[in-house]
Parts: structure tokens; C-alpha cells; sequence
């Protein structure tokens, strides 16, 4: 099997949590940060330092529900949330596959980690 296809296998198998570590981590690293995803006990984190008019208008100009499972910063700036059965419409798995493949980084998964390292050469 393909380097591409046993990371894609394993994107796609992996539970919901460890998908969204890898998905932040990638967006991390190629500096996409208004698409990471964050769980809904982290709104008060992630939006301090904003005004609470700032905050107000994120919302009102998005879709957002505080009752949905997770949010993130649609590419306007405003907040959009989501549950889990939607957050395949948020994470792209054939692009952080093709960033794994090219970057040869495992975006702090073991499981790709792995993969990687008997891939090792072959790229």
C-alpha cells in the first residue's frame, strides 16, 4: 500500500480526539489558524482578549450555538459551531495526508509516526 493511502486509512480511523490533534497540529504548522477546531470548554481561552462586542458580533455574524460540541473562526473571523457528526466538513483528511506525505511529519500522531518510520527512505 501507498505511503499516501495507509496515512489516509489512518486519518480516517481515528477517533474524534486524536483527529483534532493532528488536524490542529497541522494547521499550526502551515499557519492556518483560523481553521483550527476547538472544543466548546475552550471559548473562554481562546476568545480572551477579545471585547465582549467583539465577541458579540463573531457571533451574530457567524453560526454559532454555545449548545454545539465544538467551534471554530469561520474565514471571515466569526465563530462557527458545530457538532460531531458534522466535523468532517471541517477537517480535510486528504489534505493533512498529502501535508504528512510531503512533510514527512506525523503532526504528533503515533499511529503515523509509525507508518512513517517504515516508510523511512522511501520518499
Amino acid at each position: 500500500m501507498a505511503l499516501y493511502d495507509e496515512i489516509l486509512n489512518v486519518l480516517s480511523n481515528l477517533n474524534t480526539g486524536d483527529l483534532l490533534a493532528v488536524h490542529n497540529k497541522y494547521c499550526e504548522d502551515t499557519n492556518q489558524w483560523d481553521s483550527q477546531i476547538y472544543g466548546m470548554n475552550e471559548f473562554d481561552d481562546e476568545l480572551q482578549g477579545y471585547t465582549p462586542t467583539d465577541i458579540a458580533l463573531m457571533i451574530v455574524n457567524g453560526s454559532f450555538s454555545p449548545y454545539s460540541e465544538y467551534f471554530t473562526f469561520n474565514g471571515e473571523g466569526n465563530l462557527e459551531s458545530f457538532g460531531s457528526e458534522d466535523i468532517e466538513e471541517y477537517i480535510y483528511i486528504t489534505d493533512i495526508a498529502n501535508e504528512v506525505v510531503a512533510r514527512m511529519s506525523a503532526f504528533n500522531n503515533y499511529e503515523i509516526q509509525e507508518i512513517l518510520d517504515m516508510h523511512e527512505g522511501e520518499v
